[in-house]
């Protein structure tokens, strides 16, 4: 690719006192002479400028947090405003009106992964911050109100969600384990290494698949092809707003209920007294049986922190200031 002139830093509002650096973003040609807009992470991590900025509001006395508050914690600080997702539901951007209606795709492949990574390498962080500082921990979940999320305030865990994992985690003591449990003879050997290599960031990429990557966002990422005739293609946006206002409260308010049935069992893992190594707790989620039931994923990266963004095509106008330059012509 050549760099080409247009682009700028891109910036996202969380609150009055709180401005994230998300990167930049530039137009470029491939060798065929197509234009991509490549957005590029900023040097500091969105989780980082989001952790540095709560570390300052955080009232270290000791506090109780519920499952729902931990819930709500790791979706404002690891998903919402510590991932991309920040970016394409940026509340100080217009917002897109798709030409092919709700149900096209709005969120494209390379968004999508860089989303899956930044969330899952913030609460692999996260999680390590549970385990090993809990003081710390409980601070910077009371501290987390800070950050602008659209939930209700009360909220409980989703059930489904802690029986399902408590199912993996604990099976039954009395029954036949199902094919692909974890051990040497029933795991491939490379879910083996990567499962001893970093535990703790195969079981955040399980809980990010689960809680959020398999639920209501794909209503937005969507894999429907519109029909070409009738509506031309036009590039995703970067410079609008994706996600409307009511479908991230949706998402928000889901996740919320998904993490926080996980966290009660991420409790439950941490302070168990059977003997068993965190590397041997963590196993259950990166099982064939884990995958049978939508929570380890496929080829997910238990190294990157975060990855840039290919978008195809020059930056679209939005629809109002496209439509003032027609009536003004």
């Amino acid at each position: 690719m050549t760099t080409g002139v247009r682009g700028s830093r891109l910036s996202v509002r969380v609150n009055d006192e709180l401005i994230l650096d998300a990167g930049s973003w530039s137009e470029e040609k491939d060798d065929e002479g197509s234009v991509w807009r490549v957005v590029r992470p900023p040097e500091s991590l969105l989780f980082d400028q989001i952790l540095g900025y709560l570390s300052d509001k955080a009232d270290h006395s000791p506090a109780a947090v519920t499952a729902p508050d931990e819930g709500r914690a790791a979706v404002a600080i690891c998903l919402r405003w510590g991932s991309y997702v920040a970016v394409i539901s940026d509340n100080d951007k217009p917002l897109y009106k798709a030409p092919h209606g709700k149900k096209s795709g709005r969120i494209s492949d390379s968004e999508m992964a860089r989303i899956n990574i930044e969330s899952s390498a913030a609460l692999e962080r996260w999680i390590e911050i549970k385990r090993n500082e809990p003081r710390r921990y409980h601070a910077l979940v009371v501290a987390s109100r800070y950050l602008p999320l659209t939930v209700p305030k009360r909220l409980s865990a989703h059930v489904k969600t802690y029986a399902l994992l408590k199912a993996l985690a604990y099976p039954p003591p009395d029954a036949p384990l199902p094919e692909g449990w974890p051990g040497p003879a029933s795991m491939s050997e490379d879910k083996w290494a990567t499962t001893h290599e970093r535990p703790t960031r195969v079981l955040a990429n399980a809980l990010v698949n689960f809680c959020w990557r398999n639920g209501p966002i794909e209503n937005v990422h969507g894999n429907q092809v519109p029909d070409i005739e009738k509506y031309p293609f036009c590039p995703l946006p970067l410079l609008q707003r994706r996600v409307t206002p009511g479908e991230e409260k949706e998402l928000m308010k889901m996740s919320v209920k998904r993490f926080a049935g996980a966290f009660e069992i991420l409790d439950e893992l941490i302070s168990e007294d059977y003997g068993r190594s965190w590397v041997e707790r963590v196993l259950p989620f990166n099982t064939s049986v884990a995958s049978l039931f939508l929570v380890s994923p496929s080829d997910w990266s238990t190294t990157e922190q975060t990855r840039a963004v290919y978008l195809y095509g020059s930056e679209p106008q939005a629809a109002g200031r496209a439509e003032s330059r027609l009536k003004r012509g």
